[in-house]
Parts: C-alpha cells; sequence; structure tokens
C-alpha cells in the first residue's frame, strides 16, 4: 500500500493511513475489556495470510500493517485474498475452541483497487468470503484511496460493511477522513458489543421465497428467537427463546440497490410490507398462535382427564392421560349438565359456575343443538347459551390469560362437542386440528369418562370473542341420573 494519498503537498501514503486507524481501532477494542465477546482478525496486503487471533495487540497490527511499507503500490492479490480469508475461517472458526467468542470478525485493510480483474478470481474470492459469513464472521473491509463504482459494488459484495478512507486534496482533508473511519468502526464495533446478530443476507426475492408469509398453508415469515429461554417465560421445553418484557428489541431490515444495474430497472417497482406477529410465552412454542385478529391458525388438540388439571393429576387421580394445566381460578366457567334434580345450565368464574344458573327442559337424546360462549370486550358482558336457554355474567378483562376449553363428562352416557368454530372481534378464524371431542361410557358403574379440546389462543380480554359449536346427549338404560351424570363445560383461562 505504498501510495499517496495526499494529491497535492507532503507524501503521506496508505500504509501510514492504515496504521492509524489499526491502531486507533485496536486501543478502542482494548478499551472495552472483557466485555468484548468478538475474536477479531486482521488481514492487510502483504500479510494476507497472516491471521491475528487478537487484533487488541497493537504490536502485532502495527507489524502487519507495515510489512506493507515499500511492496509498491500493488493490489491484495487475489490468491492471498482467498488464502487469507481461508484461514481466517480456520482461525475463528474450525480451529477455535473457545465457545465464548462467538461473534467473530475480520477486518480486511486493503487497497482501493484490490478488485481482480479476472472474473474467475473475482467468483473465487467471493466464495471464500460467502464461507465465511456463513460461518458467522462479520466482514469488515477498510479500503484505501478512491474506489470505482466497479470497485466499490466488489467491496461490498464480499464483506458486510465497507469503509472508505479517501484521497484528499491536501493532508488535512485525508485526515478528516481517516478520522470518520475510525469512528465508524467505533460505532460498528458498539452494535457488536451490545449483541446485534445479522440472521439473514442475501436478495429480497431469496428473503421471500425462503420465509414466506402465506398463514393458511402455515408459511409464517422468519421465526425471531428472544433472548430468554422459553421454559423460563412459561413457554413450551421445546420452543424458540421468547423476548423478555423489560429489556428493549431492535430488528434491522437493510435494502438496497446494486450499483451497476444502469438503466436496467428503469420504470421497473417493488413493493413489500414489513410486519411483525407476536404471541404470550406462556403455554406456547412459537409456531404461530391464535386469537387475535389477523392470527393466522389456532392449533387445537384433545386429550383424556380433566383439560384444566396437570398430566400429572389427571394420572394419579385416574381421570386420564393428559391435562393442560390452566392458570386459576379461570376467567370464565360455563356448563350444561343434568343436575339439580333435572338438567341446569350456569355460568360462572373459577371451577364452579354459580353466578347465574336456569333450569332447562330438554328431550332426550339431545341432537346437534347450538351454543355458544360469547365475550363483549366493550363492557366485559359474557354470555352462554345452549339452544333457547342463556346465561350471562360480567367478567374483567385482566382477567383472561390464554386458552378455551371445552370439555366433556359422560357416566352411562355419551355427550359430544362438534363443529367448534371461533371468532375473534367478528372475524372467523382457522382452527388448526380437531374441532370436536366426545366422553362415552359404558361401565355399568364403574365411572365417569373425561375428555377435553382446548384451543391454544391468547387471548387477553381486549378482543371480543364468541367459541360455538353443537351438543348431542345421550343416555343408556342405566344412565344413574346423578349430577354430572353428563355434562359439558366450555372455559376461558
Amino acid at each position: 500500500m505504498e501510495e499517496n494519498l495526499v494529491e497535492e503537498g507532503t507524501e503521506f501514503e496508505k500504509d501510514d493511513a492504515a496504521i492509524q486507524v489499526g491502531e486507533a481501532t485496536n486501543a478502542y477494542l482494548d478499551g472495552l475489556g472483557t466485555t468484548v465477546e468478538q475474536t477479531v482478525a486482521v488481514m492487510a496486503e502483504a500479510g494476507a495470510s497472516e491471521l491475528l487471533a487478537d487484533s487488541t495487540d497493537t504490536d502485532d497490527v502495527d507489524t502487519a500493517l507495515g510489512n506493507t511499507a515499500g511492496a509498491g503500490g500493488g493490489t491484495l492479490g487475489a490468491e492471498d485474498f482467498v488464502e487469507g480469508l481461508e484461514n481466517a475461517l480456520a482461525d475463528l472458526v474450525t480451529d477455535d475452541t473457545d465457545d465464548e467468542n462467538d461473534d467473530n470478525v475480520i477486518v480486511v485493510y486493503t487497497n482501493g483497487d484490490s478488485r481482480p480483474s479476472d472474473a474467475t478470481e473475482r467468483a473465487n474470492v467471493q466464495a471464500a468470503a460467502d464461507n465465511l459469513k456463513n460461518a458467522g464472521v462479520e466482514i469488515k473491509i477498510v479500503a484505501f484511496g478512491n474506489l470505482s463504482p466497479a470497485q466499490q459494488q466488489f467491496h461490498t459484495d464480499i464483506s458486510d460493511e465497507v469503509i472508505q478512507v479517501q484521497s484528499g486534496t491536501d493532508q488535512g482533508a485525508v485526515d478528516t477522513s481517516i478520522a470518520d473511519a475510525i469512528d465508524e468502526i467505533e460505532n460498528n464495533f458498539e452494535v457488536i458489543e451490545g449483541g446485534e446478530q445479522e440472521f439473514f443476507r442475501g436478495t429480497l426475492e431469496d428473503f421471500c421465497n425462503q420465509y414466506e408469509f402465506d398463514p393458511e398453508n402455515g408459511s409464517l415469515g422468519f421465526p425471531l428467537d428472544g433472548d430468554v429461554p422459553a421454559p423460563e417465560g412459561g413457554g413450551s421445553a421445546d420452543a424458540r427463546n421468547c423476548y423478555s418484557a423489560s429489556t428493549p428489541h431492535y430488528i434491522g431490515f437493510d435494502w438496497w440497490l446494486p450499483l451497476d444495474h444502469a438503466n436496467e430497472i428503469q420504470t421497473d417497482s417493488v413493493q413489500f410490507d414489513l410486519g411483525f406477529y407476536t404471541e404470550q410465552c406462556r403455554h406456547n412454542n412459537g409456531s404461530g398462535q391464535g386469537g387475535g385478529v389477523g392470527d393466522p391458525e389456532i392449533p387445537s388438540r384433545t386429550g383424556t382427564g380433566f383439560g384444566k388439571l396437570s398430566e400429572s393429576e389427571n394420572q394419579n387421580n385416574g381421570y386420564g392421560d393428559d391435562g393442560e394445566d390452566f392458570d386459576t381460578p379461570n376467567a370464565i366457567t360455563s356448563r350444561a349438565r343434568n343436575g339439580n334434580g333435572g338438567w341446569e345450565v350456569g355460568i360462572g368464574s373459577g371451577d364452579t359456575p354459580s353466578e347465574d344458573t336456569t333450569d332447562a327442559s330438554w328431550s332426550f337424546p339431545l341432537s346437534n343443538v347450538p351454543w355458544s360462549l360469547s365475550y363483549d370486550s366493550s363492557d366485559g358482558t359474557t354470555e352462554f347459551n345452549v339452544g333457547a336457554t342463556t346465561v350471562s355474567r360480567t367478567t374483567a378483562a385482566s382477567a383472561f390469560d390464554g386458552r378455551l376449553l371445552v370439555q366433556t363428562k359422560a357416566d352411562e352416557a355419551t355427550v359430544n362437542a362438534e363443529n367448534v368454530s371461533l371468532s375473534v372481534d367478528g372475524n372467523s378464524q382457522t382452527i388448526n386440528g380437531p374441532t370436536s371431542v366426545q366422553a362415552t361410557n359404558d361401565d355399568d358403574g364403574g365411572g365417569r369418562a373425561f375428555n377435553y379440546l382446548v384451543l391454544d389462543t391468547a387471548l387477553d380480554g381486549s378482543e371480543s370473542f364468541e367459541l360455538s359449536g353443537e351438543l348431542s346427549v345421550s343416555r343408556q338404560g342405566d344412565f344413574p341420573g346423578g349430577d354430572e351424570g353428563w355434562a359439558v363445560d366450555v372455559s376461558a383461562e
């Protein structure tokens, strides 16, 4: 890099400028202390294959950069470029056994004209750079001298960032360019220290094809990982990390046109939306939640036992093999059952729907009787309807914490809740999974059957909803007639 940066006046060569930038960067990194979670390698013209494991060693960096003095005005050759990038991959990734330095950076100091003229050689450099970036190493290029459009494009293609020290008409202009470059490097290292992570690099078309947003077909875009292990936030053990509520989080989306597009894109246009979908951490695994306007779809599943209990409670008491471990008390519990010497419909909170109950007159067998549980977020009005029978209460929005449950119970009977559907704020939701649940028992007095359907919604009381379906009940000749000899509960967590 023995080439003058000053167009008029005192000679100031590129390798001298490189040493200034290198020393300032090293001093800055050294000042950050042990909190810096990255290893930085330096590659310079004559020392292209000599990667430094720790760029905070100023003497080593000065030696590497100083080796370029007297080397003439030559460029960084393609073979040296490739060798240096491959060595960086080995030093920083392949042979690195220190898991603490997961954020790796290589700073490449080059002549501005370090673009191979041969297309094959450029492709070789690009491939080596891609291998390094795909392994999680960030490439920063500090280019000395003014770049042509082709040189600028080459440096941009192979790196994550190009920082330029430009030639100037006098020493003052060059000094300003050096100071600006140092500031830019330090500012970007601050981002790395704070934990910035690049999760995609490619064209806009590649991103849209690879991370398509098509909720109807289960494609939900790019899945983001948070900073808290899912179990700590109440999520599933196999789920992606959740985001802590107390820590600010930032997402950057950087998109630009290549510099050499010329007039090819004249009259062309592109348009896209950038959006985010979130769900509560508790009870979720990050695969896509439901229960809100615009939510892609709602997972559902059936199980044996009481849905509100845990799996171990159901198994220990002989109720069944499954369980959802609902928060208690429930926001809403509504019930239609055999009870009180006849048939009864009730609604309330907690485990007992006793705030409003009424007797009902039904003829058996019941067949496809419509039922619904509705909540109005504007005033908290909550209604449970079974056929022509209605009970109601007022529910506070703060009482809600997530899921919906349909619980069936049968003793010498069959209870079937089917064609279950959900609308939220008037918008029909797609349920991904079963939409019916049946409990049936014929054991001549040995006990009851318990089966449930749970919908993994994220209801928080801010949106109105209606859960509806049809109820069918048939009783056997030896139906005992006791309270809850047959019953269906519809609950909101």
